[in-house]
């Protein structure tokens, strides 16, 4: 595909072009942010019975494909305005089959979870529709697993079921004859919500979150590992904890009881041991929205990433019993929802947390979709049954609630660059204890619940860091006159920053940019000066002459071969241009 979004065969193969949504641009500039391939990579995992009839059931996902326009999207950046989403007539999805048959029975699940991992590591090409890939994984002694790999800018979790329900409708179809797309209803594009999020209105949350965010402070949450990277940008663990039925009912019954959603309860939970740790009674960590408009007509059935990241702040109350505490925290989420469809971005800079900071080091996404154990019926025997979804938001800590039959099953996500494997396995163990006491202390003080998980740690607001150091000034104007390409980029950052910038020493978040911003400047770049220079050089060469200085750095050693012996000179990103 070229810049402009183009194939190779012309520009008859695109059906469609329109912008990412705001959810989707922060979710490509997390991926070309990072030096590795994990985070927004997702894996589904099916339990296959019985073997399926191959040709058939690609032709099952090509009919799904063709149905749904989030499926058949790649995105381009370079060379453009700002980020697209170009679908394609056309994105045939195949299906390979692993050779299994070296792995014994009783190895057989530790084998998928090494090539789960080396699948992960392979990536995802984002200008390549679709975004996604089936591998079936067969088992020795008969049916297998099937791994759907996708890139989380196509798709939400939402939409899985509805995607496999219809591949299984028409599959059945297929095999009594029929073509299987006449039992569906008309699909809506998701160009549809596009259109709706960029009519949305924001009267009425910027007051709304200016006052919910006020004076909030960043939540520390302990890092074992001294001298941790910038989060994202290593590898991520994953750790397991399985609630017993026992507590997984208590904490159902806590939920009625307390007339509030068993999401509540899980985010309770995971406040209360965040407040514990850091030793504050004001937490702020980040939740999942549906995103999905009561007002759009169809929007419960149409597939792509609809859902939203939003702030969630708590505080802990003195004075009042658990029970209140849960039913105040579901008031709370309720009046977010009018304006939950704020992108953080925007939402962020109604905070006083600087730009290109973090709001928060923790997510937490309850999956309420079907998802205990969905089985889809294929017909003729063959079932597929969900057994495990992976997936990395792209934050140090990730944590998934997902129900399961007879239990819970949480999921942490975790930076290995921060966290260790124990402290990753404590952290779960605090958080089982904290929903614990939620649930069998409903009319138990607040304060007295959990009383210490760990040693407290002082709050922290959230600072500026330091910015690369700049060069002997010269002065703005001998700078400007003096150093080759300055004036040229001097252009491109009052471009995309839609202000004059003059001071060679300006902090590009200082003056406005977001993560938007950064990556239609690093696409400016490419295209003006021809540097390959990665998003990730922005975050770490934050001012003007600092980023100049880089792009000469860059290409001195693409001239010298592409090697270059400083430390963090440059990245795989910047070198390569890979997302």
């Amino acid at each position: 595909m070229t810049a402009n979004g183009e194939t190779e065969t012309g520009s008859q193969d695109i059906e469609d072009v329109y912008p990412l949504t705001p959810m989707q641009n922060g979710i490509l500039f997390h991926t070309l942010k990072t030096d590795h391939s994990g985070p927004y990579i997702e894996q589904f995992l099916f339990d296959v019975s019985v073997a399926l009839d191959r040709d058939r059931f690609i032709r099952s996902w090509r009919i799904v494909l063709d149905r749904h326009t989030a499926l058949r999207s790649a995105v381009v950046w370079e060379g453009v305005d700002e980020p697209l989403q170009i679908v394609m007539r056309d994105a045939a999805v195949s299906m390979s089959e692993v050779d299994t048959t070296g792995w014994a029975s009783e190895r057989f699940d530790e084998e998928v979870r090494t090539w789960l991992d080396a699948d992960r590591a392979r990536g995802i090409p984002l200008s390549e529709a679709p975004l996604m890939r089936l591998t079936l994984l067969p088992r020795p002694a008969g049916g297998g697993v099937l791994v759907w790999t996708l890139h989380h800018l196509v798709m939400d979790g939402w939409s899985m079921p509805i995607t496999v329900q219809e591949v299984a409708t028409v599959y059945r179809a297929l095999g009594d004859g029929g073509t299987g797309a006449e039992l569906l209803p008309a699909a809506k594009p998701f160009r549809d919500f596009v259109a709706w999020l960029q009519g949305a209105t924001t009267v009425g949350a910027e007051r709304f979150w200016r006052d919910r965010l006020a004076g909030m402070v960043r939540t520390p949450i302990p890092a074992p590992r001294p001298g941790h990277v910038e989060a994202g940008t290593a590898a991520g663990g994953r750790a397991y904890l399985d609630l017993g039925p026992d507590l997984s009912r208590s904490i159902l019954a806590a939920a009625q009881t307390a007339k509030v959603t068993v999401n509540t309860v899980y985010q309770a939970g995971w406040a209360l041991m965040l407040a514990r740790l850091a030793g504050t009674t004001d937490v702020v960590f980040g939740t999942t929205v549906s995103g999905r408009p009561a007002a759009l007509e169809g929007v419960e059935q149409m597939v792509g990433l609809f859902i939203n990241t939003i702030a969630h702040r708590v505080r802990l109350p003195g004075g009042q019993s658990a029970r209140q505490w849960l039913a105040e925290l579901a008031q709370r989420h309720l009046d977010t929802l009018a304006h939950q469809h704020v992108a953080l971005p925007l939402l962020q800079s109604w905070t006083d947390v600087p730009p290109g900071e973090a709001m928060f080091d923790s997510i937490v996404v309850f999956e309420n979709y079907p998802s205990e154990n969905p089985h889809f019926d294929l017909g003729e025997g063959a079932t597929l049954r969900i057994r495990e979804v992976i997936e990395d938001a792209g934050y140090p800590l990730t944590l998934t609630v997902l129900p399961r039959a007879g239990g819970t099953r949480l999921q942490l996500l975790y930076d290995q660059g921060r966290y260790s494997d124990g402290a990753a396995g404590r952290l779960l163990a605090a958080y089982a204890a904290a929903l614990q006491a939620i649930a069998g202390g409903l009319d138990t003080n607040v304060a007295d619940l959990v009383p210490t998980l760990s040693t407290p740690a002082a709050p922290v607001r959230v600072a500026q860091p330091p910015t690369s150091a700049p060069a002997p000034a010269t002065g703005a104007a001998g700078f400007f006159t003096d150093a080759p390409d300055a004036e040229a980029m001097r252009l491109l950052w009052s471009e995309v920053l839609g202000r004059e910038v003059t001071d060679p020493d300006s902090d590009f978040f200082r003056l406005g940019g977001d993560s938007l911003a950064a990556v239609r400047l690093v696409g400016r770049l490419r295209t003006v000066l021809q540097s390959q220079v990665g998003v990730s050089a922005l975050f770490e060469e934050r001012t003007l002459r600092a980023l100049l200085q880089r792009v000469h750095r860059l290409a001195g050693a693409e001239a010298a071969g592409g090697v270059v012996t400083a430390t963090r000179a440059t990245t795989a990103n910047d070198r390569e241009g890979s997302c």
